[in-house]
């Protein structure tokens, strides 16, 4: 019997040998190490160090970026004039974050500014033409800047035209053929950029045009002793914030500003910062990406998906050490609600599917209910996503309109796929991965026909393979405290840099214990091996096994550090295995 307990496919990763050595020799580490380097793309000794140890010195300028001279020379007129500037930020951890470097730069330069953030049940993703008729209008806002989002919000920028009001747009989205008629639009994605920075996140577009607004300020000597010019390294913490959770590639730009972030972050000098650290149960010590992804994240974007964003926003800006306390706490709050909601909406789909057994060979799924909670519906999507590995798109009703959430597998971009079936649908937005997008009741059936059509033919049936790809095969001897502290070089791990897959084989089950009903502790032991080390394993959600396994031909896992009372063992973090 040969049994695996995921539908994935292994796929072990063979590297050059020549590249090996190269890494290997030029980096001093171990040959495990060179082969998880050369896995990643990265072709030479050099580059290793590069990608290894990399500086903000050596990020790419912002110079080529289209339309960035015209809105620096923007906001110096304003900063000048004390004119009123409305930052209009999206309402996920990407906006917010954005928001937050974007409000506390300018605050600190003297600006008079503002920030908005949308809700977004009542109000929707973008900037409205309501926006500027209600909200900038009658606060006498001259200047609006847009962060992870305004790209084809042509509405609100025409209102904005027609009331006097200045937009720049700052954003990593798809845009359309036809650009908004805006002041400026900040997008390395537009037609013309270089392709050196379109993997960015909202707030790394953001952030990169703060970069280039500090040196137009530092060069028309707006810096002196009452303004002093802020360290933008500093705001590398909430540029990892929204990089992580945008799940935007960590590579390039983005590995660098992340991994300096990670350090500002695990200091805690943001009171929000550290009053949610705190309340997440995160230890103190250095920060990884996983850290963000499942624990600060998640509380961060439960503002947006349960109540309002703007709280989020406070949090990272407050310096108020009792509002932060407040706000972490109602946060964690939110997240407990927020679980509680996907749940029921995940079991809700799956007993569909079950019931339906045919709607799993179809190239996609989609499905509506009204009460389903808009706001969840992208965390449904992605777990579906994972288990059935097809795009996937849920709506909810609001305001008699469907507004649905997409995710989408490697091989089909759903951006395209629902320009394709653009003739069904009010609103859409988004990337090849995941998009939002808003329906007439009366049109649901024709684009979940034509959706599917075009799914079916954009597609191969390879595509709806799931693989796992191994990094490199191990014996239990080369499992060690080398191995694993070289590693930890490797991160932060996310989009394009994975934490290493390893497999081993004839792996005998020396004890196991079942924890919270779910989880799977195990010693771990290798057969016919010389120097047969037992090493502890933990397989979460691990499939039911009856009776219990004494062995395995095969295991894939991850590796890392267990710390435990102020000291650390190596743990194995299961991902598969085969009796």
């Amino acid at each position: 019997m040969n049994k695996q307990f995921s539908n994935k496919q292994w796929e072990l990763l063979k590297p050059d040998q020549s590249t090996i050595s190269d890494i290997q020799k030029t980096v001093s580490c171990l040959p495990e190490t060179a082969a998880v380097i050369a896995n990643r793309n990265i072709t030479t000794g050099s580059k290793a160090l590069k990608f290894l140890y990399p500086s903000l010195k050596s990020i790419n300028t912002p110079d080529n970026l289209q339309d960035i001279e015209s809105a620096a020379l923007r906001i110096y007129n304003a900063l000048i004039a004390k004119e009123k500037i409305l930052i209009f930020g999206d309402y996920d951890i990407d906006g917010i974050s954005a928001t937050a470097i974007l409000y506390l730069f300018l605050n600190k330069s003297g600006a008079k500014v503002e920030y908005y953030t949308p809700h977004r049940e009542k109000e929707g993703y973008g900037i409205k033409p309501d926006h500027i008729i209600n909200k900038a209008k009658p606060g006498d806002i001259r200047l609006i800047i847009t962060v992870d989002c305004g790209i084809n919000d042509h509405l609100a920028v025409e209102a904005a035209n027609l009331a006097g009001i200045d937009i720049i747009i700052t954003d990593h989205h798809e845009p359309s053929d036809k650009l908004p008629q805006a002041l400026a639009i900040i997008n390395p994605r537009r037609k013309g950029c270089q392709k050196d920075l379109d993997f960015l996140a909202g707030v790394g577009v953001a952030f990169y045009l703060l970069i280039y607004l500090r040196k137009y300020l530092r060069q028309n000597n707006y810096w002196n002793q009452e303004r002093q010019e802020p360290n933008l390294k500093a705001y590398c913490d909430l540029v990892a914030l929204g990089t992580v959770a945008d799940m935007v590639p960590l590579i390039n730009e983005n590995r660098t500003i992340t991994k300096t972030g990670l350090k500002i972050l695990s200091k805690g000098k943001r009171p929000g910062i550290k009053a949610l650290m705190k309340i997440s149960a995160i230890k103190s010590g250095p920060l990884h990406s996983d850290d963000i992804a499942f624990r600060l994240a998640p509380r961060l974007n439960a503002a947006g998906r349960m109540d309002h964003a703007g709280l989020a926003v406070e949090l990272l800006i407050t310096e108020d050490k009792k509002k932060a306390q407040r706000l972490a706490t109602t946060l964690d709050q939110l997240n407990k609600d927020r679980r509680h909601t996907q749940e029921l909406i995940l079991n809700s789909v799956e007993r569909r599917i079950i019931d339906t057994p045919d709607l799993a060979e179809k190239s996609c799924l989609v499905f509506a209910q009204p009460g389903w909670k808009i706001g969840v519906l992208g965390i449904v999507a992605s777990k579906i996503l994972e288990k059935y590995n097809r795009p996937v798109i849920l709506f909810g009703m609001q305001d008699n309109l469907w507004w649905g959430s997409g995710r989408s597998i490697p091989g089909f971009n759903i951006f395209k796929g629902l320009n394709a079936c653009s003739e069904n649908i009010i609103q859409f937005g988004g990337h090849k991965a995941a998009a939002g997008l808003k329906i007439l009741p009366e049109n649901l059936a024709g684009f979940i026909k034509h959706f599917e059509e075009k799914v079916s033919s954009a597609t191969r049936k390879e595509d709806f393979t799931a693989f796992l790809k191994i990094d490199y095969e191990l014996n239990f001897e080369a499992v060690d405290s080398q191995l694993l502290d070289e590693l930890t070089l490797l991160e932060p791990y996310g989009i394009s840099n994975p934490e290493p897959v390893f497999s081993s084989r004839n792996i005998k089950v020396f004890s196991s214990t079942l924890i919270a009903g779910k989880h799977l502790k195990m010693i771990l032991q290798q057969k016919n091996i010389n120097t047969p080390k037992k090493l502890s394993a933990i397989w979460f959600n691990a499939p039911t096994f009856d009776p219990a396994p004494d062995f395995f031909k095969n295991i894939a896992y991850k590796l890392g550090w267990n710390y435990w009372n102020n000291s650390r063992i190596i743990q194995l973090t299961m991902q598969d295995a085969r009796l």
